[in-house]
């Protein structure tokens, strides 16, 4: 029975393991939330952006951010790093839906979310 008990108690950890590793991404916009709605002022019409990039190597890696409203977009910085980096700043968002980008050489996202004033 101890045995058992041991094996499950094995099994179970190497199952959590794996999917806390299958959950994690290259590349995670933490905020706006994919999907999210946000109200803000028109005084004060601004949403933090926040997102990180982990490459799996300490080798130079490139990486580019931007949003999108509808068919026209914009890129709004980009940057040179090792290992990881992260980046977090305020944009000013007029009333709609947009998408949020972060492309990387090794790997990228995107979220959608929509703005009312």
């Amino acid at each position: 029975m101890r045995k058992l008990f041991s094996v499950l108690i094995f099994v179970g950890a190497l199952a959590l393991a794996n999917a806390s590793r299958a959950d994690q991404v290259n590349v995670n916009i933490a905020y706006p939330l994919n999907g999210g709605g946000y109200t803000i002022s028109p005084a004060y019409p601004m949403l933090p952006i926040s997102f990180s990039v982990t490459c799996k190597d300490l080798e130079d890696h490139d990486v580019r951010w931007g949003y999108n409203k509808g068919p026209s977009g914009e890129t709004l910085g980009n940057a040179k790093f090792r290992g990881t980096i992260g980046v977090h700043f305020l944009q000013k968002f007029d009333e709609g839906e947009w998408v949020v980008w972060v492309t990387s050489d090794c790997g990228k996202n995107e979220v959608r979310f929509k703005v009312a004033l």
